[in-house]
């Protein structure tokens, strides 16, 4: 299975036998779903819910968190854990109109621990043929790392990155 593979994976790469810079999840909303069918099976359910109130919502969030923390300590240059994004939910604000709100796509519980794991995190936005890696959050836009880097923009490009990671770490 999947998850065991996942798990195996992270087994070898805590050896450090190799020479790799940077790691990359993509996606992790389908580590998540291969974290779940890994439980289903074990618990012998067929969904969460079948394993009693709240059980099975607990085994398998503590089971996926416990790995992403592990992925996440790991002593690689960089760690990158990819999500599609949900604009699917929206809110309605005082003045009555319906605002979109874009997260990360896998619960909202989950994404704010893994926000808590991470150094930064950022959004790929496509305007057409511009694209940029935007630090922005806000009550509609999810955001978040260990880091401060708010409010920031800057063109889709790796050395732009690392300055922004270089500036947010030197206001630590």
């Amino acid at each position: 299975p999947a998850w065991e593979l996942f798990k195996e994976v992270i087994d070898e790469l805590e050896k450090k036998q190799n020479d790799f810079k940077t790691i990359v999840v993509d996606l992790l909303e389908d580590t998540y779903e291969h974290c779940r069918a890994y439980e289903y099976e074990k618990l012998g359910v067929d969904h969460e819910s079948d394993a009693g109130f709240g059980k099975g919502y607990d085994i398998i969030r503590k089971e996926f968190l416990d790995q992403i923390k592990r992925l996440t300590n790991l002593d690689y240059e960089n760690i990158i854990l990819i999500s599609h994004e949900d604009a699917s939910k929206n809110i309605t604000n005082k003045g009555g109109s319906s605002l979109t709100t874009i997260r990360p796509n896998i619960q909202e519980k989950l994404a704010s621990k893994i926000a808590g794991m991470v150094d930064i995190v950022g959004r790929v936005v496509a305007d057409g043929e511009n694209r940029v890696l935007s630090f922005k959050s806000n009550e509609l836009v999810f955001g978040g790392g260990r880091l401060n880097v708010k409010g920031k923009d800057i063109p889709l490009d790796y050395a732009e990155l690392m300055k922004v990671y270089e500036e947010a770490n030197k206001s630590v």
